[in-house]
């Protein structure tokens, strides 16, 4: 089961977070890597290896999806400090507002 955890850091710090996502999905990468070349390596005898080559090809499969999610997240942080990164000569007027209405969709205020 995945969970969504949020914490505060400073804003300087988050392209280093990022960077920690992105090679720890690297590292798990190159595990599926060596989970498959023993795969391809047990087909060479295939009436004693097909399970451990089955069970190989498995776990790689799931280290890749896995690997995605992280990396669909690390995308999702960068696109925000992107947009953090070319709003901030005009952050007074990119601040959300507050809703009085009770909705929890944040709005962005109108300069007049």
């Amino acid at each position: 089961m995945r969970v969504k955890i949020s914490y505060t850091m400073d804003i300087n710090d988050v392209p280093d977070k990022v960077g920690e996502i992105i090679q720890k999905s690297l590292n798990e990468l190159q595990e599926a890597k060596e989970l498959l070349q023993r795969a391809l390596s047990d087909l060479d005898k295939p009436v004693e290896n097909m399970s451990h080559s089955i069970a190989a090809v498995d776990r790689a499969r799931l280290a890749m999806g896995s690997v995605d999610a992280s990396l669909i997240e690390a995308q999702s942080i960068m696109s925000a400090l992107e947009s953090y990164y070319k709003g901030e000569d005009d952050v007074p007027n990119r601040r959300p507002a507050m809703d009085t209405r009770g909705s929890n969709v944040a709005q962005t205020e109108n300069p007049q």
